[in-house]
């Protein structure tokens, strides 16, 4: 049998990864669709919901004076900046188009969010544990902060080469995290809104990249994913052991300390598992021709 030309060998590696990512997107949506209908729609995912929120008090007065600044820091203008500062920093790299196509991506992730918020329907099925935002009625899954902050990240684990895009996924995972966790320390959203932040804006991203990576992607040979992907999982892993060996004051809700800290644990997880997994699936792939990246 005879092997294939390397142009053709090299432009089946390149549809095989668009069609795995094409794969991630529903696989995601899936996700997603499972976290509104478990959390959002049964009493007992409800329930679970509510203790997760309840139990935020545990965050210290530090923590949410933290929170507080970089959830503030999110407004139109400041996103108007970011993808202006995306499209820019693509430019740098030699890959406009790609940075064109992060910008929509991550417009298309926040837009979106804030449409399937104001869409999906919330019904009362389990009790707030204590005092709730008037909002929490509806306008809440996903989260549009959780969105902003993972969707940004991605767009730059998007527009980086081989040789910077898994750890520029580490750095994603911090940033990500920060925002999905705030939402919750600072009471904006229950847990399940920020699970499903970060949900929504990999299934956007996954979309966009296989469009990418199909129509102008080049495979390339170069990879750094092991490392980073072992450096990230250990940054989550001593977020994670932190969280549940601190001693943390009581909440005033009782049972409500489990529930918040194996929900906060999920969200870190996440966090740092999205931009991991988009990186290893993007880690054939060049924006630029082979030897030039």
């Amino acid at each position: 049998m005879n092997p294939l030309p390397p142009e053709q060998s090299r432009t089946l590696l390149r549809r095989r990864t668009a069609s795995s990512l094409f794969l991630d997107t529903l696989l995601l949506g899936v996700l997603l669709v499972a976290g509104y209908i478990f959390f959002v729609g049964s009493p007992v995912g409800q329930h679970w919901d509510n203790q997760g929120y309840a139990g935020r008090m545990v965050a210290g007065p530090d923590v949410r004076v933290f929170d507080a600044d970089i959830l503030q820091e999110v407004t139109k203008r400041s996103l108007l900046v970011a993808f202006a500062a995306i499209f820019l920093l693509s430019c740098v790299f030699r890959c406009p188009v790609v940075g064109v196509g992060a910008v929509l991506a991550a417009a298309g992730a926040v837009f979106g969010a804030e449409f399937l918020k104001h869409t999906l329907p919330r019904a009362l099925l389990s009790p707030p544990l204590g005092p709730v935002p008037g909002y929490f009625s509806s306008d809440t899954y996903p989260s549009g902060h959780t969105t902003v902050g993972t969707s940004l990240a991605l767009a730059v684990v998007l527009i980086s080469g081989p040789r910077l895009r898994s750890w520029s996924a580490v750095a994603a995972g911090i940033m990500g995290t920060s925002y999905a966790t705030a939402v919750l320390f600072m009471g904006w959203h229950r847990p399940s809104d920020a699970l499903g932040g970060i949900a929504w804006s990999g299934l956007c991203f996954a979309v966009v990249a296989g469009l990418l990576v199909f129509f102008g992607g080049h495979h390339s040979l170069t990879t750094h994913v092991s490392k980073a992907t072992w450096l990230s999982g250990l940054l989550a892993l001593l977020l994670i052991s932190g969280l549940l060996v601190f001693p943390f004051p009581p909440t005033g809700y009782a049972g409500s300390e489990i529930p918040f800290l194996s929900v906060t644990a999920c969200i870190v997880a996440a966090g740092f598992a999205m931009p991991a997994w988009f990186a290893f699936a993007l880690r054939e792939v060049s924006w630029r021709p082979l030897h030039r990246d």
